[in-house]
Formats: C-alpha cells, structure tokens, sequence
C-alpha cells in the first residue's frame, strides 16, 4: 500500500498560508476594515508559490482540485451540524431566498451558454458546447460540482475542465468577495443594515 504524502505537504503549506494570512490581517487595518476573508488573502499568498516556486522543488498542484472537492464537502457538513438559531425563520424569508439562489443561477447559466455560443460562432469553433455551464456552477454550487462536473467532461476528450471548473470558482469567490464587502460597506454608510427586531 503506498501513501500519498503529497497531500499531507500541501495540507501543510495550505494550513501555513492561512496562519500568515490571519496574522496579516490581525496586523493591518485595511483587510480587517474591508472585511477581507483569511482564506482568499491565503490564496493570494500561495498562488505565486504553486505557480513559480514549488513546482521547482518537484511539488506539483495537480491533487489541488481533490483536495478542494473534499474539503469543501467536509465543510458543509460541519455548517448542518450546528445548533439551530433559536428564532425560527419566517416561511417568507425562506422563500425569498430560495427564488434569488434560483434566479441567480438561471442567469448565470443563460449568459454563460450564450457567451460559449458567441465564442463558438465567432473565435472559437472548436469550444466545448456545454462550457458555459462551468460558470453557474463556480459561481453558484462551488469549487466541488464545478471541479467535479468539469472532470467528468475529461470522458469526451475535453482536457483540464475541472481546473477550469475550479478556475471559475476562484473568480466567483474573489468577485463575491470584493464586491459583496463593497455592497456591506456601502449599506453600513446609508445605514441600510440595521439589526431586524
């Protein structure tokens, strides 16, 4: 039986990664006030180190994608195993928030179709019909379905569409993040965030 113990060293450097980034941003004002997240700070940290340094040292980020996948499942399960908030939640607000997740998930799945249309009909023909795909669900479902579901594609001769799966995750995290800490922010000014009695 052999031992992968690559991935004990890339849980490793990851797990060093999120320690500098919760130091840095213990440190400096400007992620605390912008409510910038210690894992995308952590991201940012290690990308140049995955990309230039460590595949030099014979480290390569090719389990990344598993590791997420997992990961990421193990993280939902910890969120369902907490207690309940003690004030039940409205049936209308439930309903709300199902119809927006929904709603934004059609969306993005309809320009992400017509944008693959629009790249097959003009620079390139040979794209994978079903590409667009990938965007809802890196948005949407997360790094896991899309890593997965881009994976699966690998069958019909489509090479690396799980790292591009997970790819469109990275920039829905980073958009959600810059651009919901923009909105936070913006609200807390017009006072539009107020604590619901």
């Amino acid at each position: 039986m052999s031992i992968q113990w690559t991935m004990f060293i890339n849980l490793g450097i990851i797990s060093a990664g999120l320690i500098l980034a919760t130091w840095i941003r213990s440190k400096i004002r400007f992620f605390q006030r912008y409510l910038i997240p210690n894992s995308l700070l952590a991201g940012f940290i290690l990308l140049p180190l995955y990309n230039f340094v460590l595949p030099k040292l014979g480290l390569s980020s090719v389990n990344l994608g598993e590791m997420a996948y997992h990961l990421l499942s193990i993280s939902f399960i910890a969120l369902a195993l907490k207690a309940p908030p003690k004030k039940e939640v409205t049936k209308g607000r439930i309903f709300g928030t199902t119809l927006s997740v929904l709603f934004q998930f059609g969306i993005q799945g309809f320009i992400g179709l017509m944008l693959t249309f629009f790249f097959i009909q003009t620079i390139m023909p040979d794209l994978y019909h079903s590409f667009g795909y990938l965007l809802p669900l890196g948005f949407s479902q997360g790094p896991g379905q899309a890593y997965s579901i881009g994976q699966s594609w690998s069958a019909f001769g489509i090479k690396g569409a799980g790292s591009i799966g997970l790819t469109f995750a990275a920039l829905g995290f980073i958009l959600c993040s810059f651009g919901g800490i923009f909105i936070i922010n913006y609200g807390i000014k017009k006072d539009g965030l107020r604590k619901r009695k």
